[in-house]
């Protein structure tokens, strides 16, 4: 019998009950996010005045920002009320039926991307086409949400945690929902003389220090160098963090009201006020050091429209750390509740935990490529960074994987020559490639560094990763070695899922069904997936070596 993958080094190991709820539902929350968003920006902001009613476009606009900001309250919820959300974190930790909200995820996110089949880029506004891509990107977006609660708790469970809550989770959610709404009713001060001034000063003396030698226009504060020029308008005011620092910090304060230290705990809405603008001002001289050196459209598309979200929710998580951090703040220490405590299950440090080792690699391989494409113009320049993230968290993660049971399979090296051979073949049906854009922008001795860490990324650490999620973790959640549906959806769910991140869906596709009949061979090792899938990367990687071909991989 194979051994378990859920216990490195078979007898020695036990198995670990920890949140797969959670662990899915975050997974599931942000690639909803990453496939709702862009799509209704894309396709359906200029007109969809067109094709459905004006509140449904104001709303749908800004959805993002709307379930972000939910998060955040539900979350400040949940760790102020552990009494009330301690139910719904325990059926979250112990539950094992995730393969149907699973199932309604992917459908949910399948009915989200189709606009894209159905009218491309150009959504032809009014049309009947256009309407019935409206309706599917809003079916798709309802469905993953729902599945998405699903996956942390039966609806018994959520039901009984309305019912004791009362009133107050269901406001703090809506209140969430209508954060850009609250953002908009500030944006009066904007026009504040002092404030813009401010702002504009700020950001033009940021800009000095780091070394830009920017045109400024003060009559319209507008800064900028050569063909590239910012307005520090309302859009950059800032003004939107501002009431979100703001309602966060009150909330906090309000359900946390029993262990803060008054009247010193208001002390941090100013602060807090004052990170926010320094904050906006660190984004705006980014977004014109990006535009200036690197890229204008990737200035404006990319990092505008993710920086500002991404270094709120850093310093609101910050934030709240250091007041539970800060003595002075606090009136008397946090105390536990022992029946919790005692109910609770007993779990591993973080490094010694085997699905933590499992799932934060790809969490930061995930992770990782967001943050490129948000800050490069072409994200495989940077591939060396995501390498040395990668290795981050497969170091801090060894124990575990070291434990497993290792060893060289000639069947995994042989289907991963097979999959290779396939990979280059109907690669090379499909045309000549271009010359690649690493080999245009480096210079000889830059190149040879950044073609040798991507060699290695391509054939040791990403293969690790990639198995240890979908061929290990999604094996364990989805009962693969339990029952035969168990192992239909495990193989299905993680070769699709598998697929999806690669541009060659069909080709990666029949790989993961490969990896996965490998995963669940009798006598086999998991460690063969592993094998099978470093092979193939190394004979593909081998070919772009030689042939300069690196689309390839």
């Amino acid at each position: 019998m194979t051994r378990s993958m859920t216990q490195p080094g078979g007898k020695g190991g036990r198995r670990l009950r920890v949140g797969r709820g959670v662990a899915f539902a975050a997974l599931g929350f942000a690639l909803a996010l990453a496939a709702i968003a862009p799509t209704f920006d894309v396709l359906f902001k200029q007109g969809c005045t067109e094709l459905a009613r004006w509140r449904f476009c104001v709303f749908a606009e800004k959805i993002d920002e709307r379930a972000i900001a939910a998060l955040v309250l539900g979350v400040i919820y949940a760790v102020a009320r552990p009494r009330l959300s301690a139910p719904l974190l325990q059926q979250a930790a112990l539950s094992a039926r995730t393969v149907p909200p699973l199932m309604a995820l992917a459908a949910g996110l399948v009915l989200t991307l189709l606009p894209w089949g159905l009218i491309g880029g150009e959504p032809g506004s009014g049309s009947s086409t256009a309407r019935l891509a409206l309706a599917s990107w809003t079916l798709g977006s309802l469905l993953s949400g729902v599945a998405i609660l699903r996956m942390l708790a039966p609806w018994p469970v959520w039901g009984a945690l309305l019912r004791k809550a009362g009133p107050l989770l269901p406001v703090l959610l809506l209140l969430g929902l209508a954060m850009p709404e609250i953002g908009d009713r500030l944006f009066p001060l904007w026009h504040l003389h002092g404030v813009t001034e401010i702002t504009f000063e700020t950001v033009r003396r940021f800009a000095a220090l780091a070394g830009m030698d920017l045109i400024a226009q003060h009559s319209t504060y507008v800064l900028g160098q050569g063909a590239f020029f910012v307005e520090v308008g309302q859009s950059c005011s800032g003004i939107e963090g501002f009431a979100l620092v703001t309602v966060f910090s009150l909330t906090y304060i309000a359900l946390f009201r029993h262990q803060l230290a008054f009247p010193r705990i208001f002390l941090i809405i100013p602060i807090g006020l004052l990170l926010s603008f320094l904050l906006n001002a660190v984004r705006i001289t980014l977004l014109l050091w990006i535009g200036l050196n690197v890229s204008p459209d990737l200035a404006v598309d990319g990092f505008h429209s993710n920086a500002g979200w991404l270094m709120f929710a850093a310093l609101t998580f910050v934030g709240m750390l250091a007041v539970h951090a800060t003595p002075w703040l606090q009136r008397a220490p946090a105390r536990s509740n022992a029946r919790l405590d005692a109910a609770a299950p007993t779990l591993p440090p973080l490094r010694d935990d085997w699905n933590v080792a499992r799932i934060l690699p790809f969490m930061v391989f995930m992770g990782s490529a967001v943050v490129v494409s948000s800050f490069f113009a072409e994200p495989e320049t940077a591939y060396p960074l995501r390498v040395a993230a990668m290795m981050a968290a497969l170091w801090f993660c060894r124990r575990p994987i070291l434990r497993l049971d290792w060893g060289l399979s000639p069947l995994a090296i042989g289907a991963g020559a097979v999959i290779a051979g396939l990979w280059i073949w109907l690669g090379q049906l499909s045309g000549p490639a271009a010359q690649e854009a690493p080999a245009l922008l480096m210079g000889g001795a830059v190149f040879a560094a950044w073609a040798v860490i991507r060699v290695l990324g391509t054939v040791m650490i990403v293969p690790l990763i990639e198995e240890l999620f979908f061929r290990s973790y999604l094996f364990d959640l989805l009962g693969a070695r339990r029952s035969r549906l168990g192992a239909v959806a495990a193989i299905g769910l993680s070769s699709v899922a598998f697929a999806a991140l690669h541009q060659r869906f069909a080709l990666a596709l029949f790989a993961g069904l490969v990896f996965a009949a490998l995963a669940l061979r009798p006598r086999g090792r998991w460690s063969d997936t592993v094998i099978c899938h470093a092979t193939a990367n190394a004979v593909i990687a081998g070919y772009a070596v030689l042939t300069g071909t690196w689309s390839a991989i």
